[in-house]
């Protein structure tokens, strides 16, 4: 498959959406390319990554959940101490714990959507068969929701479209003007709205994408259970952020986008666009398709205060 590529449309690694380990991340990255600068120290990195291009190779974009463990309790008695309880619901809870498995817990979720990818083309030529009638619609849905990498398949208002989400995982090359900054496996989301446009049948097509840095700060800054598997909970927060984006609920701020996510928080991120595969055999003129770029995972001790009030929707911080 060809390249696709994947350009930075606005400046989103600035501010709060860029912390220290993801600066020290993408300068590590950057300084392991032949020929690559250096960087000269790691606050350079909001900076360098405007205008960022990237390519997605075997993916495009447009334009425009284990069982739960009940609680248990251990009692230790030291000689000449207090007996001390520990319960493991409070222990998956822990900060050490989550910092010690983000990691671990970003590579297993990554890994196992990529033993259940989805296979586009095949889902494509199925959705191919589309007819504008409700009955029809909800046997074409019944078809799509048993493949794999499919997470979601819901009929369109009126019965006569349906909306497909899949994932996949890609390997991602980041560039800026031509030159390659960096290489990261993305896991990428494709949203699929399938539905006749006159007599032609038409796809709105749009993705959301998380690098393994997002996912681990989702495991070290939300509340998420840590005894029910990761990946369920990342098909959630794509969905909710198709969800804002449907709904116009993106914040921007200096310079920063975010989006309302599943958890208790709010994805950084921006928007970039990326070339459509040539295998799908699809056509919109342009060749791209929008998508979303969640770079790293924000809970409320981590919003400005401006951010976490436009969050709250609070009216003493509504934009003129």
């Amino acid at each position: 498959m060809g390249e696709h590529l994947l350009q930075r449309l606005g400046h989103p690694l600035r501010g709060a959406a860029v912390d220290a380990e993801l600066r020290l991340d993408l300068g590590q990255r950057h300084a392991q390319i032949a020929g690559g600068r250096q960087f000269r120290e790691a606050e350079q990195v909001g900076g360098f990554l405007e205008g960022h291009r990237s390519t997605l190779s075997g993916f495009a974009t447009l334009m425009p959940q284990g069982e739960a463990v009940d609680d248990s309790f251990t009692t230790i008695r030291a000689t000449g101490s207090r007996p001390m309880q520990m319960n493991h619901a409070a222990f998956a809870c822990s900060p050490a714990l989550r910092t010690s498995l983000k990691r671990g817990l970003a590579r297993q979720t990554i890994a196992m959507a990529d033993r259940a990818a989805s296979d586009m083309p095949g889902l494509f030529r199925i959705a191919a068969g589309l007819r504008p009638n409700a009955k029809a619609v909800e046997r074409l849905a019944l078809r799509l929701k048993g493949r794999p990498g499919v997470v979601r398949v819901a009929m369109a208002p009126g019965g006569k479209g349906l909306s497909l989400i899949t994932r996949a995982v890609r390997a991602v090359e980041a560039r800026v003007e031509g030159a390659t900054v960096f290489h990261e496996t993305g896991l990428i989301y494709l949203r699929a709205r399938v539905g006749m446009v006159g007599p032609i049948l038409g796809l709105r097509l749009s993705a959301v994408s998380f690098c393994a840095h997002a996912l681990e700060r989702l495991v070290e800054r939300s509340d998420i259970d840590l005894q029910n598997a990761l990946l369920p909970q990342v098909d959630a927060e794509a969905q909710a952020i198709f969800r804002g984006w449907d709904r116009a609920a993106r914040i921007e701020e200096a310079g920063d986008e975010y989006y309302p996510a599943a958890s208790p928080g709010l994805w950084a991120g921006g928007h970039d666009e990326m070339a459509l595969d040539p295998d799908w055999g699809l056509s919109n003129g342009c060749g791209r398709l929008p998508v979303f770029s969640a770079r790293t995972f924000l809970s409320e001790a981590e919003m400005r205060p401006t951010v976490w009030l436009r969050w709250k929707d609070d009216p003493a911080c509504r934009m003129a």
